[in-house]
């Protein structure tokens, strides 16, 4: 859906009389659709460089998500210990889901109605 999603939105927001911009005569073909003054304008370079790092950023979903929760780990762990040598203090290392807590974005799901 996503790729037939910007499909649409290529041939919508492509046509010349809508929004345009500045051509790049670089880029295009002398056909239809794929011509300098559809395919060539500025704001359809941004549209088709976004559009395909949205396409990259789903198929490597599960990598950039696991990097993203290390590196944000990484990032609190650094400020955590720094505000806690800032206080005077010891920085806390416990590992909340080895002592009996979960960690759920659904706070919803967490609570128990009974």
């Amino acid at each position: 859906m996503l790729v037939l999603h910007f499909g649409f939105g290529f041939l919508i927001y492509g046509y010349p009389y809508i929004y345009r911009s500045e051509a790049v005569e670089f880029v295009g073909n002398d056909t239809l659709y794929f011509n300098p003054k559809r395919l060539g304008q500025k704001h359809m370079l941004i549209w088709i460089g976004l559009s395909g790092l949205l396409v990259i950023m789903f198929v490597f979903e599960k990598y950039l998500v696991s990097m993203w929760r290390f590196v944000s780990n990484k990032v609190i762990h650094c400020c955590g210990s720094c505000c806690a040598k800032l206080n005077g203090r010891d920085y806390d290392m416990t590992d909340y889901s080895k002592a009996g807590f979960v960690y759920s974005d659904d706070i919803y799901y967490e609570l128990d109605f009974d």
